[in-house]
């Protein structure tokens, strides 16, 4: 069994569909040729940039998650991470944040079961980065990952996180890295370099966003936009982007 070549999005709402989010969309599309790309939402996005999104992919509806395994989701970002795992586990395909966006065809990476890129910090692992998950239907990892969230199934204590707090991204990041230890077989991690290429520390997100220095050519980069928002995207425009000489602008331009 393969990753089937169909791209997810999820919009739970929150900040307004903007320039960067189209840019996801279209990149999707261009770089790595789906069959199809669903756009999965709670409520349907709206503006300029969304009515342009629309042309490369097919809008969803779906029900809000509004929990797990009894256990209450407060934060947008906690109901899209068991939902992205509970569709892929249902369909497979290639789940994408919709502040990804993709640089290189992923290719036989869609041959493994699971596949995940290194989270790093400061030089350091944190963990495998949920933003951007290959997977096959019903992948055993997958399962695994999603027992994670069930105190009476998880390895550790189930999903314990009430917002923006010490246990934050202990689910979605932390326990998959665990897991890699064990169940090796299950999955294929990329390294960082590879894969995201820069990460969400103050002095990483300087290089991307302010300056053209060089940076790697990994198959997706994550924009970061729980760390760059406020800075870096909040008032992202047509205008910046064709007006700016930065990494940021350079990649963005493409999709224009």
């Amino acid at each position: 069994m393969a990753v089937p070549n169909i791209i997810h999005f999820c919009y739970f709402g929150g900040r307004p569909f903007g320039l960067v989010n189209y840019a996801a969309v279209k990149a999707a599309a261009i770089v790595n040729n789906p069959d199809k790309i669903h756009f999965h939402y709670d409520t349907e996005p709206s503006g300029q940039w969304w009515m342009k999104a629309k042309k490369f992919c097919e809008p969803v509806k779906i029900e809000p998650v509004e929990e797990a395994f009894g256990q209450k989701l407060t934060l947008l970002s906690h109901k899209a991470d068991v939902w992205r795992l509970k569709k892929l586990l249902e369909t497979g395909g290639i789940y994408l944040d919709t502040d990804v966006i993709c640089n290189r065809p992923f290719g036989p990476l869609t041959e493994n079961s699971v596949v995940l890129g290194e989270e790093k910090a400061r030089g350091k692992t944190v963990g495998l980065c949920s933003a951007t998950i290959l997977a096959e239907p019903g992948a055993n990892f997958l399962k695994r990952w999603l027992d994670g969230y069930d105190p009476a199934k998880s390895l550790w204590r189930g999903f314990r996180s009430s917002g923006h707090d010490l246990y934050w991204t202990e689910s979605s990041i932390k326990y998959p890295y665990f897991l890699s230890h064990y169940w090796a077989d299950e999955i294929e991690v990329i390294p960082f370099d590879r894969f995201y290429g820069f990460s969400w520390d103050k002095e990483d997100l300087k290089r991307f966003y302010e300056t053209a220095d060089k940076i790697p050519e990994p198959y997706v980069y994550h924009l970061w936009s729980s760390s760059a928002y406020d800075r870096y995207l909040k008032d992202v425009s047509e205008e910046s982007v064709k007006s700016g000489d930065t990494n940021f602008s350079r990649l963005v331009l493409k999709y224009l």
